[in-house]
């Protein structure tokens, strides 16, 4: 089974040490974040929140989860290495002001599937199976514990050291084992990503605006921030592009020019076998009087393609409950077999 037919179909473990985990400390740590992150921040204790990190020009430099617990402020970074993050965000304390940026080793240790609420339960405790979408909580040994993921499906991801992240992997891995427990790689993660519209800083074109990148729902309209006033200059004149799922045939490649009646209309960003079916799916930056789905009469290059609404598969984590389900009843669970995407 590979880790995509696992995150797809039971539950897969995945681990990262490619994020940069941050910890905020002090009585104007909120204030820190609220100041350099572009989203407003919200947040009471045990809440998590998808923003992002600008570059001055108003493009993105980094994908950030941002989560209170207490009095502390955390941020799990992808995109940027600690070291820059620290230094940006040390540029940004105002003088006499109460705040301690430190850094921590912890690595992530995540599930992913429509059974990981099962195997989290399993290894922590029937409770963890409420806990809301983008909550954040402590787990087993301490670990940071994030109720989030990038997949669709169910997900879970813990924050350690090193060696405490080692005995969770063992434990659940033990735990996992009768559930069919699968081994993601970053690669399946940035798979699904691209099949349910998650945002994914290392795609190609993934450093654009966040507006074209229909990410505008993680940018404030009332606050200032770092790359905001060249954010708005940009949209002053009115979005002129914008991200669109297509599907097409194999062939299809990242770069190629999309065009209408041979007039080019914008570019493919990125492409990926579509799992589970033929043929590819994919991202292009199309001109904004173009960029809406269910229109076929786009090429890219030499093949036809049709724009499609994201996301392109349909989860078993939405026709799963956890209250009356479990990995022993699974083939009791409805779901449309054979279905390879939503294709709007």
């Amino acid at each position: 089974m590979t880790g995509i037919d696992a995150i797809r179909s039971s539950v897969a473990l995945s681990r990262r040490d490619d994020l940069a985990v941050l910890r905020l400390t002090g009585e104007d740590a909120w204030d820190l974040a609220d100041r350099v992150l572009s989203s407003d921040l919200h947040l009471r204790d045990g809440q998590v929140r998808q923003t992002l990190l600008l570059a001055d020009d108003g493009t993105i430099a980094a994908d950030v989860r941002v989560a209170a617990e207490d009095e502390d402020i955390w941020l799990i970074v992808e995109g940027m290495s600690d070291v820059s993050l620290i230094e940006l965000l040390r540029s940004h304390i105002a003088d006499g002001e109460d705040v301690s940026v430190e850094r921590t080793d912890d690595v992530c240790v995540a599930i992913d599937g429509p059974f990981a609420w099962e195997l989290a339960a399993a290894w922590d405790s029937p409770g963890i199976v409420g806990l809301p979408y983008l909550s954040a909580f402590r787990g087993p040994h301490g670990a940071l514990g994030l109720r989030a993921n990038t997949t669709g499906e169910f997900g879970y991801a813990f924050f350690a050291a090193p060696d405490v992240a080692d005995r969770i992997e063992a434990e659940l891995t033990a735990i996992g084992e009768p559930l069919s427990l699968g081994r993601a790689e970053l690669a399946d993660l940035r798979a699904c990503a691209l099949e349910n519209g998650f945002f994914d800083v290392t795609a190609p074109g993934a450093h654009g605006h966040p507006a074209e990148l229909q990410l505008r729902w993680r940018v404030s309209e009332r606050k200032t921030f770092p790359g905001s006033d060249a954010l708005r200059a940009h949209l002053a004149g009115g979005l002129e592009r914008r991200v669109t799922g297509f599907r097409g045939p194999d062939g299809v490649a990242a770069g190629a020019p999309v065009t209408l009646d041979g007039t080019r209309i914008g570019e493919v960003l990125q492409v990926q076998h579509a799992h589970g079916s033929d043929g590819v799916l994919g991202l292009a930056m199309l001109d904004i009087a173009w960029a809406h789905p269910g229109v076929d009469a786009y090429r890219a290059g030499e093949h036809a393609i049709r724009t499609v609404s994201r996301p392109f598969v349909l989860n078993r984590s939405l026709f799963v409950r956890p209250q009356t389900h479990s990995w022993r009843t699974r083939d009791s669970i409805p779901y449309p077999s054979g279905v390879a995407g939503l294709d709007g």
